[in-house]
């Protein structure tokens, strides 16, 4: 239950494509360790690992929660992960140093003569908070508490596993409440801060960014979630702000489950104070501001 919506869906899509395909019609006395291999072998074929590596971790838990009820004695793929070539490479997104900051923010203005004015927000509005960019898609306007100049990012879209399952609080710098206000005349009669009339999903696709980022010039060089790992190099080096500070406005679980459990507290005037650090950095290295 305290998964997050995303991480459902996508879990249920893994059993529903890859799992279920191969195990769905044995019985569990039936299942032994090779039919791992025998699942697994079409996805390391096509080349993705990380897939596979995924959908043996869903199907090693599925076969735990039987042995736990009494209906499998044991869990035979639970050394399946030990005897196959399937390994987690770690993803590292494209992101530029500090800087090359200035030339970024001079080719987005260059390109603001045929970009939309949504996007253009969208894209500003992702350097100033360095969300996760389905959190920022998904951001709604009765999240955003003007008063306070916070956004509350309930916990069902957060990156809700490892027990980080609680609501998320983003400080809005002067900068970012500019951005809000000039999208809230784009569209503000609508629930979603950015929304769209050409999706099913009646928001601005998870593409938008990426795209726009593209057609700057900075294809590999920089995209969306990238702004995240600018934030945390820049802002240490640049302003010395303590890393226990970033870390937690960036929503990192610590690896310690324990630690997780434990270390609850928010750091909000820190993170008020880093928020807006982090816009006025932005915009002295030119990020421009809607009129």
């Amino acid at each position: 239950q305290d998964w997050s919506e995303r991480h459902r869906s996508d879990t249920f899509s893994k059993l529903r494509l890859h799992v279920l395909p191969a195990l769905g019609q044995l019985r569990l006395q039936e299942i032994r360790a090779t039919h791992a291999r025998l699942m697994l072998a079409p996805l390391e074929a096509a080349g993705k690992g990380e897939t596979a590596r995924k959908c043996l971790s869903i199907a090693v838990q599925v076969l735990e929660h039987a042995v736990i009820n009494g209906w499998a004695e044991l869990n035979p793929l639970a050394g399946a992960t030990r005897g196959l070539a399937v390994r987690s490479v770690k993803k590292h997104y494209p992101s530029l140093s500090w800087q090359e900051v200035p030339e970024f923010w001079e080719a987005a203005a260059a390109y603001s003569e045929v970009m939309a004015l949504q996007s253009f927000n969208a894209l500003r509005l992702q350097a100033l908070t360095f969300v996760r960019p389905g959190e920022l898609i998904g951001m709604c306007w009765e999240e955003i508490n003007w008063e306070r100049r916070q956004w509350t990012i309930p916990a069902a879209r957060m990156k809700g596993r490892r027990g980080h399952n609680r609501d998320h609080i983003v400080p809005l710098s002067t900068q970012a409440l500019t951005v809000l206000r000039h999208q809230q005349q784009i569209s503000g009669h609508h629930t979603h801060v950015f929304s769209s009339t050409r999706s099913g999903s009646g928001l601005i696709s998870n593409m938008t960014l990426n795209m726009v980022i593209s057609r700057m010039g900075y294809k590999g060089r920089m995209c969306p979630h990238g702004f995240r790992a600018m934030a945390m190099t820049a802002l240490q080096e640049e302003r010395q702000i303590d890393r226990l500070h970033i870390d937690r406005q960036l929503a990192h679980v610590p690896e310690s489950k324990v630690a997780a459990a434990y270390n609850r507290a928010e750091y909000i005037e820190q993170r008020t104070a880093l928020m807006q650090a982090w816009g006025d950095m932005l915009q002295e290295a030119g990020m421009s501001l809607p009129a």
